[in-house]
């Protein structure tokens, strides 16, 4: 679950997330999916910076208002809370 943390230095790295990724049943096979951690990964960092948001919950919680425009990453987050 460490690749959906931020201070990892596998956070949202399709490759490495796979794992975790199958356990939730998101698909990492499309290059579509590689596209959304990019955008994901940059909007977390964005937002995050200054705020001392790190748990899974509030990360999630930054995720929710994005889960169209990220929804496989929004997944992620969701599955880990539950």
């Amino acid at each position: 679950m460490s690749c959906i943390l931020p201070s990892s230095e596998k956070f949202l790295l399709p490759h490495d997330i796979t794992q975790f990724s199958d356990r939730m049943k998101v698909s990492t096979s499309d290059s579509a999916f590689r596209s959304e951690c990019d955008v994901a990964w940059r909007f977390i960092f964005v937002e995050i910076e200054g705020k001392g948001i790190s748990s899974v919950p509030e990360l999630c919680e930054l995720v929710i208002p994005m889960k169209t425009a990220f929804p496989s990453v929004y997944k992620l987050y969701a599955g880990a809370v539950a």
